[in-house]
């Protein structure tokens, strides 16, 4: 769901139970990006940490280098018999062919380094994992929104590849990070299976609809995934703590410190209380 969004320009922010895949599928995506997506342009990779997006980074070179060789665009032999290398460092991936670029940004410890680091994401592809513990993330999607628009434009205008990508599990509710996702989230549309009938347009329309942010957000449980209750059962075991459990497995954004004035206990009532409208 996730890649049909990115491939049509959609931005997307998908939400899968713990170990589903969702950082390693999206991964997979930016690395088809660098060497086949798209010319000339640079990828940002942000996290909650820059270690983290960093780690994110090794991830897709361990990704290219399990290619087979046919598939691997590296490097290239140049009219003198040079080998020509691309850069693949901690920091930055360069394809040599492609020119394009992956790049690895830091971590907002303030609302002003947040307006900074939304000034360069001048980039027609984003991925930002662990978006909902992310500092400021409202303040560097907003701001990045303007200058987002315009490498996206220049993109479609060439056929090339144009999408903000968001993973994340769901956010604590009594936290900064988590309180402002939510307030992203509730300007997010509701991911459909119909949207697969959909054509460019018609999908750019729904993702862009009046009130909306333009990003489409897709949620599957675990009994959609396929998983069994045996899965689920012992999984929760390994992890031992319920807040986490309902946060990492049944994707619930709780309010799950001892920051709340209210009893876990009164919570899960009234959350179990609660469904979704039809």
């Amino acid at each position: 769901a996730q890649a049909y969004c990115a491939k049509h320009g959609v931005d997307s922010w998908l939400n899968l139970p713990r170990q589903q895949g969702k950082t390693m599928s999206a991964l997979a995506l930016q690395q088809w990006v660098i060497d086949y997506g798209t010319r000339n342009s640079d990828i940002i990779f942000l996290n909650k940490k820059r270690e983290d997006a960093i780690k994110n980074l090794a991830r897709l070179s361990a990704i290219r280098e399990a290619l087979p060789s046919y598939l691997k665009i590296d490097s290239y032999v140049d009219e003198n018999g040079k080998i020509i290398k691309g850069v693949n460092n901690a920091t930055l991936i360069r394809n040599p062919i492609t020119q394009n670029s992956i790049t690895v940004l830091g971590k907002a410890n303030s609302k002003e380094a947040a307006l900074n680091l939304a000034r360069g994401l001048t980039t027609p592809g984003q991925h930002s994992d662990e978006t909902e513990f992310t500092s400021y993330i409202d303040v560097i999607i907003q701001n990045s929104a303007p200058t987002y628009a315009k490498a996206a434009e220049r993109a479609a205008a060439n056929n090339a590849y144009h999408a903000r990508i968001f993973t994340s599990t769901p956010g604590d509710m009594d936290t900064k990070p988590g309180v402002a996702a939510e307030k992203l989230l509730s300007k997010t549309q509701q991911w459909s299976e119909k949207l697969y009938d959909y054509n460019e347009d018609e999908l750019y329309k729904f993702a862009h609809a009046e009130g909306f942010n333009g990003i489409v957000y897709i949620e599957y449980s675990w009994q959609q995934l396929g998983l069994t209750k045996e899965w689920f059962r012992k999984l929760a075991d390994e992890i031992g703590d319920p807040i986490t459990v309902r946060r990492e497995l049944l994707l619930q954004r709780i309010h799950g410190s001892s920051n709340s004035p209210y009893s876990q206990a009164d919570l899960q009532y009234i959350l179990e209380c609660g469904h979704k409208p039809i």
